[in-house]
């Protein structure tokens, strides 16, 4: 607001925001979550200064971006997301993986010279590890901490989450009224309706749909309407069919297919303070070089930035090790 003004906020920033995050954005720490813009502040003294030197340093990506929708950024695969993690399970040697296993206990096992690690879970007695990666949401993570790292563990359940419900429907492309030609709406709070944001699916990924039907998703709920996500599947879904309605002035009598995704507790709020919140908590962990944490929690909620982090943690994990890159 400070340097665009209250109407590009509510209009633009807020909602955009408020949808990636599903927080209300004037919660959140620009640091943590769009530290592009507070780069451009502090080195060109503006965001439209920053946007033109920028420009100029890059003509080919200025040129994307005033080329239109960049569809090659939305990628997922072929089978769905749940393919990644079939795909990694094939690599894996047998009886790796043990599923459908609570862990209810982490302890640090003593030795000379370094220290392993037990781990309990519901099915059995402590079995005894090398390292240790925490890739579990916050509130897990806190339990599991408390015995061996206290202060780190009190660092981490301080981290807020915000529950949201998803409504995915597939209509009529033919019934709707409204531009199609993008990737979907996001919807300001000052608008006063009940949807986040609806998702254009099936052109994203192609192939999800048919020829001549849409895949919506319609996001409810958030920070700002906690309460949204333990509404019942059919206020869900009665919701979302009154906003495709009115927002994309669908006209049909009832989608072709629906369902309701509950995701509690599912997105880290980064607020402000986090930056600074995530390097105690590093500085908190560096003595046990042998455990590590990652995930959404800490430094991108972004499945690109969850992966580059699930990557440093193996990294500093082998580097307490001390193995090097052809171990």
């Amino acid at each position: 607001m400070r340097r665009l003004g209250r109407e590009v906020f509510d209009r633009l920033v807020e909602p955009i925001v408020g949808g990636i995050f599903t927080a209300d954005p004037k919660t959140l720490s620009m640091a943590a979550t769009l530290p592009q813009f507070l780069n451009m502040e502090r080195t060109s003294g503006g965001l439209i200064r920053g946007y033109l030197r920028s420009k100029q340093e890059d003509a080919a990506a200025a040129a994307r971006r005033a080329s239109g929708a960049r569809y090659e950024q939305f990628m997922a695969p072929r089978d769905g997301m749940s393919a990644w993690i079939d795909g990694l399970a094939k690599h894996l040697p047998a009886n790796s993986v043990s599923l459908n296993c609570r862990v209810v206990g982490l302890a640090r096992e003593r030795q000379a010279g370094d220290s392993s690690w037990m781990i309990t879970t519901d099915q059995g007695s402590p079995q005894p590890f090398d390292g240790v990666i925490l890739a579990t949401p916050a509130s897990v993570t806190a339990r599991l901490l408390q015995s061996v790292a206290p202060e780190a563990a009190a660092m981490v359940s301080e981290i807020p989450y915000a529950s949201s419900a998803v409504v995915a429907m597939i209509v009529n492309r033919a019934d709707i009224g409204a531009r199609m030609d993008g990737f979907g709406v996001v919807v300001p709070s000052n608008q006063g309706r009940a949807a986040l944001a609806i998702s254009y699916s099936s052109n994203k990924y192609p192939g999800r749909t048919p020829e001549g039907e849409v895949l919506l998703r319609v996001f409810l709920g958030g920070a700002l309407r906690p309460e949204v996500v333990d509404w019942s599947d059919t206020d869900l879904q009665r919701t979302a069919v009154n906003e495709v309605r009115d927002i994309l002035a669908w006209k049909g009598s009832q989608p072709n297919w629906q369902a309701v995704i509950r995701w509690k507790n599912a997105m880290p709020q980064y607020l402000v303070g986090h930056v600074a919140k995530i390097q105690r908590l590093r500085q908190q962990l560096d003595g046990l070089p042998s455990l590590q944490l990652c995930g959404a929690a800490y430094e991108g909620v972004g499945i690109p930035q969850c992966v580059r982090g699930a990557k440093q943690a193996v990294e500093r994990l082998c580097h307490s090790w001390k193995l090097g890159e052809d171990n």
